[in-house]
């Protein structure tokens, strides 16, 4: 079976946005009650070279700002949004200041021109970023709510109750973390997870595409999996994900085989969602896996979860 993988990136939520929302705001704020300070430039624009030079002041926030905007999220991409980030950007880093009375003269009307380029950009990003459900169908499946699209392939439908149905028998705790379960245009998880996304997690939600050409199925039905086996491995307690760590680290001094070649990207926590798809997918047999030791520890691990 020929292979493909993905790791999706997990730390753009709501949450995140709230807080750099709120970090934004405070830079901006900060800005305007202290512009006419002599050291102004020195306190508000100039980054140092090093982060300890600046660490609890407000050119931290504008650090963490820049280091925001910068990401390669996907949905980023949208000429709607890229316009504005590129605009942010700019106005977030000064290469010229040489003229500094002409700069300070500027500087209200920067900070006019961020507050309303972030205004635009929350729009728009939730514009962009969210469904609404209200013209899905919906139904609840052994206490799990599923909205889907009317149209959806009858293939998704049986998986997703096929991956209820296990996980419901094996973490049933687990899965009632899930808030739902949303069956969607394939084109929405496009541009919030990247391209050719078959499972995305965030915020309790998880985003599956409407469709999947035949030739991905077997991916699709493998993705549901590893993906939830992200999901598990977070909630597990702290001293299993140590055990699993430090074995791990035993592994990679064995030069053990994993689950993908060595020029596939690979980590402990890629590793324990290939694992997690092994052993609890319908496609195990199919499944390249690891050395044999190291599905052995996985599967006594999870003999651990006890509920």
């Amino acid at each position: 079976m020929e292979r493909y993988y993905e790791r999706l990136d997990f730390s753009f939520s709501n949450d995140d946005l709230e807080k750099i929302k709120e970090m934004y705001f405070l830079y901006i704020k900060s800005c305007f009650e202290n512009i006419e300070d002599d050291k102004y430039l020195e306190k508000y624009v100039i980054l140092p070279k090093g982060r300890d030079d600046f660490k609890n002041s407000i050119l931290e926030d504008l650090y963490l700002l820049k280091e925001f905007f910068d990401r390669k999220y996907e949905i980023f991409t949208l000429d709607n949004i890229k316009i504005i980030v590129d605009k942010i950007k700019e106005n977030l880093i000064f290469e010229d200041i040489e003229d500094t009375e002409t700069f300070l003269k500027n500087e209200e009307k920067r900070l006019y021109y961020l507050e309303r380029l972030f205004n635009d950009f929350e729009n728009t990003l939730n514009d962009t970023a969210k469904l609404d459900l209200s013209s899905f169908a919906y139904d609840v499946y052994k206490n799990t709510l599923i909205y889907f699209l009317e149209n959806t392939d009858k293939f998704i439908l049986e998986q997703v109750a096929k991956f209820i149905d296990i996980i419901n028998e094996k973490f049933l705790p687990y899965l009632s973390q899930l808030d739902k379960i949303v069956i969607c245009d394939p084109e929405y998880l496009d541009y919030v997870a990247g391209g050719s996304c078959f499972a995305y997690y965030i915020d309790g939600d998880v985003f599956i595409p409407s469709e999947v050409e035949d030739k991905y199925k077997d991916f699709f039905i493998e993705t549901i999996y590893h993906e939830f086996g992200h999901f598990v491995y977070y909630l597990i307690p702290a001293y299993m994900q140590i055990e699993w760590t430090k074995e791990y680290s035993k592994w990679l001094e064995k030069d053990y085989k994993f689950t993908r070649e060595p020029d596939e990207e690979m980590d402990l926590y890629e590793l324990f969602a290939d694992c997690f798809a092994i052993c609890y997918s319908p496609l195990q047999e199919s499944l390249k896996s690891p050395e044999k030791e190291v599905i052995e520890f996985f599967k006594k691990l999870m003999k651990k979860v006890v509920f």
